[in-house]
């Protein structure tokens, strides 16, 4: 079990639109409205690492190899992490870290690895489309990725 105290995960999709938002524990004492706005704040910074370098002289392509995006940003006691997937769907944690606490890339990649899997799970069911009404299967394989549960 991850020793994250993880807030929230969010999904949002290639055009931006919010697809999924689950905060941890339930009822905590932060609002849904709070972590809608810390994951559409961190739609920028994806864009930023995600474009192509405007100067010609990269060697490189310029394209992000690498699906995790790691910290994107740290707001009062939160970070914001951030992952994509090829097809443009973006994944955002929100993880409570205390002053002295460490953050460990190996974990967040875990629940990154637990979500996404959840997630292409629900997309290749042929009787779910997109937009469509999240079933309890999916919320069980994301919690269980949150808490090893």
């Amino acid at each position: 079990m991850s020793s994250l105290r993880i807030a929230s995960i969010a999904i949002i999709g290639k055009r931006n639109q919010p697809i999924y938002l689950r905060t941890f524990p339930a009822g905590s004492h932060h609002s849904d409205l709070k972590y809608h706005y810390l994951s559409h704040t961190a739609l920028d910074i994806f864009t930023e690492r995600l474009s192509p370098p405007i100067s010609s002289s990269h060697t490189s392509s310029g394209v992000q190899l690498d699906a995790y995006l790691g910290l994107l940003y740290s707001i009062e006691d939160l970070s914001v992490y951030g992952y994509t997937t090829n097809t443009g769907v973006k994944f955002v944690l929100t993880v409570v870290v205390g002053e002295e606490e460490v953050v460990r890339d190996v974990e967040v990649k875990g629940v990154f690895r637990g979500v996404g899997d959840a997630w292409v799970g629900l997309v290749c069911n042929p009787f779910w489309e997109e937009g469509g009404k999240i079933g309890p299967g999916f919320e069980n394989r994301v919690r269980r990725a949150v808490t090893g549960r």
